[in-house]
């Protein structure tokens, strides 16, 4: 079901989720970054596991 809703452009992903407090930019400038997760954390008020998880490519996957 997933595969069929990134197929059909359905997905939820990203900004298309009613519950997300970044950007497809602020995740752009968080991967750039060079600064400490808990900075990171601060400047776009989530928490350091958020940023660890966008970092890493846990989470927004279809921006890398």
């Amino acid at each position: 079901n997933n595969a069929d809703m990134v197929r059909h452009g359905t997905s939820r992903a990203g900004e298309r989720n009613p519950f997300v407090k970044l950007t497809e930019a602020d995740v752009l400038a968080i991967r750039g970054a060079s600064g400490s997760r808990k900075e990171l954390a601060a400047q776009f008020d989530v928490c350091t596991g958020t940023i660890r998880h966008i970092q890493i490519g846990f989470t927004w996957r279809h921006l890398l």
